[in-house]
């Protein structure tokens, strides 16, 4: 005996709603690849940014001159900058890329 309409009908729509399924599977599956590409990218981007900016000339005299002032010198000549001249304390501020006036 052949099967009726309403069988065949459903056994197709269920063989397409599978497939777009697995369709679907695969999208996000590929979707999930590209995010972690953009990610892996941003990342070594944000790395080089780091490396590029640690060996600057500016970042090298920041750095050896809070190595030089310690940290309680340092804190109070921040704390001065801060309390005497807000462009000062800005300046002070760039090298360490903590504000871009």
């Amino acid at each position: 005996m052949h099967p009726n309409w309403a069988e065949v009908v459903t056994a197709i729509a269920t063989a397409v709603s599978a497939l777009g399924l697995i369709g679907v599977l695969a999208a996000a599956a590929s979707a999930r690849t590209q995010v972690r590409a953009a990610v892996r990218t941003h990342r070594s981007h944000a790395v080089m940014e780091i490396f590029r900016v640690w060996n600057s000339e500016e970042l090298i005299e920041t750095r050896a001159w809070t190595d030089f002032l310690g940290p309680e010198a340092l804190k109070e000549e921040i704390l001065e900058l801060w309390n005497s001249d807000g462009l000062a304390y800005l300046r002070a501020l760039r090298p360490l890329n903590f504000c871009n006036p």
